[in-house]
């Protein structure tokens, strides 16, 4: 006669998978972060040490209103969004630091959407690529408050 198993046992076969998809998800999440993280630190470069690129690379059809002090103010704030990716990507189950990061992503959005569309600095090349990056991200942590949180 053979034993029945274990109710520990089955329990455990009945999460595995869950468990299994949900590590995959967290480490995909993670890594997203982090290249985030590294591609912001362009910015951040550009904003402090390379001025006349930044105005031209970011806000082609007004780089005139782009200021060395404006500069600076954005290279600090992306430097600052980008150390909370890298910290999202470390503590990802501290709900105050996801929160913090999902928020900065939607407020990068709404700013370069206010940008392209409202005050008509950035074009549609320029401001392409970081709110596809925003969005993708707002959307992700939104699905991912009920598989990590």
């Amino acid at each position: 006669a053979t034993l029945p198993p274990r109710p520990s046992d089955s329990e455990d076969s009945k999460t595995t998978p869950r468990r299994c998809q949900m590590s995959i998800a967290v480490i995909c999440l993670r890594i997203w972060l982090l290249m985030v993280a590294a591609l912001r630190l362009l910015s951040v470069y550009l904003g402090f040490f390379d001025l006349p690129r930044f105005r031209n690379n970011i806000f082609p059809k007004q780089p005139e209103s782009v200021t060395e002090l404006y500069g600076r103010t954005f290279a600090t704030w992306t430097l600052l969004s980008s150390i909370l990716c890298l910290l999202c990507a470390v503590y990802i189950t501290q709900i105050s630091i996801y929160l913090a990061t999902l928020l900065s992503f939607l407020f990068a959005f709404l700013h370069l959407g206010g940008e392209y569309v409202y005050f008509k600095t950035m074009s549609g090349r320029t401001a392409a690529a970081p709110m596809t990056i925003a969005i993708i991200s707002v959307i992700w942590m939104i699905v991912g408050l009920a598989v990590f949180i």
